[in-house]
């Protein structure tokens, strides 16, 4: 299926949402939006944030923007991912429901309570969709995906991010029929379109034969999607490259190791920077960033 997948994660700025235990809505809406656009660019999945960075945007905006994007050779569905005292999936009068249906079952499988299966109506026009983004994108397969932001501390809300995630990208790889692969972790390699077990030997500067051994392997097949075991060397390039920052970085500059919980955001308020900053002095192309990665704060 040619689908692209756009991801709304509602408020931002002035906006903050719900807040529960000091944690914004707007916040953590963001960080599961980031989290979905990695894991489906890891899918090759084509995929695009409505709101990249804490700022305000009218829905109005909004769906001008999403409006710019469409382009008639693709399918396209919109998640609008909102913190909400329920847990709950919102779809359209209009359109098929087999998204919001796997959904649900995802999710169910986290949750010790089924996410809510809803259709809200317009009162003064019940034809039509209560949700604003559900009734103002008939053009695209919408859906608003409302979790219960609970009383928790940062790093059960990190840990329930990467595992409400997954259950989310398991649903969309599944109704794109395409085959789900859990997160790479550290020290694998998973395959790309256009790889072949040589480049991925040279990349990583080992054997074919390497490879072959870490993974198994009886033959030079590899598959789009396949996870490669490539530990010792990942282990090495991260050392010399932990080396390399910090030979080169500048004394008024701070080196600083991702964890589990940072994202760009908190890293810059941390620091009194500015996010481009942070992904101009690391030559980063997008916001996403990994545990263990080694990041150079500049000077503000």
């Amino acid at each position: 299926m040619n689908c692209k997948i756009l991801i709304n994660p509602s408020h931002g700025g002035e906006d903050y949402g719900i807040v529960k235990n000091n944690f914004k809505a707007k916040d953590i809406n963001l960080e599961i939006g980031r989290y979905l656009s990695k894991r489906l660019s890891d899918h090759n999945v084509s995929n695009q944030l409505i709101r990249e960075e804490d700022i305000t945007i009218s829905p109005f905006e909004r769906l001008n923007y999403i409006k710019d994007l469409i382009k008639t050779n693709k399918e396209y569905v919109l998640l609008v991912i909102d913190a909400s005292n329920k847990d709950e999936i919102l779809y359209s009068l209009n359109k098929d429901e087999k998204l919001a249906y796997l959904l649900s079952g995802e999710l169910s499988k986290i949750s010790n309570n089924h996410p809510l299966l809803n259709q809200k109506r317009l009162p003064i026009s019940p034809d039509k969709d209560y949700n604003y983004f559900l009734r103002e994108t008939t053009y695209l397969k919408p859906l608003v995906i409302n979790y219960k932001l609970e009383n928790e501390d940062r790093e059960s809300i990190s840990d329930k991010i990467k595992i409400y995630g997954e259950a989310i990208i398991e649903a969309i790889t599944d109704f794109i029929n395409l085959k789900y692969s859990p997160e790479v972790k550290p020290g694998y390699y998973q395959v790309k379109k256009g790889d072949t077990l040589w480049t991925i030997a040279k990349t990583f500067h080992l054997s074919i034969d390497e490879i072959k051994e870490k993974n198994n392997l009886s033959s030079n097949i590899v598959k789009v999607g396949e996870v490669i075991k490539v530990e010792d060397v990942v282990e090495e390039k991260k050392e010399n490259k932990t080396t390399s920052i910090v030979e080169e970085r500048k004394e008024e500059e701070i080196l600083h190791q991702v964890i589990k919980e940072d994202t760009l955001y908190l890293l810059a308020n941390k620091y009194n920077v500015s996010t481009e900053a942070i992904k101009k002095a690391n030559n980063l192309l997008s916001e996403v960033i990994s545990t263990g990665q080694m990041l150079i704060i500049p000077n503000n």
